[in-house]
């Protein structure tokens, strides 16, 4: 009564190659702005908020925050197996 098992094993590290630009909260309100502009409509932010925004202090400034979501939330390396 000889019992024979076959088995295989992986193991890796996955390490992100590269990840996308995004625009900073300044960028991203003053080009908002001007698309609505382009549409005819009246600017979102007023000009002490793009200044808000523009002073960020970062992740951290509770009014104009500044926040990559990507180094905040997602790891660089991860294992698998």
């Amino acid at each position: 009564n000889r019992r024979i098992y076959n088995a295989t094993a992986e193991a890796g590290v996955v390490q992100m190659t590269r990840t996308p630009d995004f625009l900073n909260s300044y960028q991203y309100a003053n080009l908002y702005n001007e698309a609505r502009a382009n549409d005819g409509l009246t600017p979102y932010y007023n000009q002490k908020q793009l200044e808000g925004y523009k002073n960020s202090k970062g992740a951290n400034d509770l009014l104009y925050p500044n926040v990559d979501l990507y180094d905040q939330l997602l790891n660089k390396n991860a294992n698998y197996r």
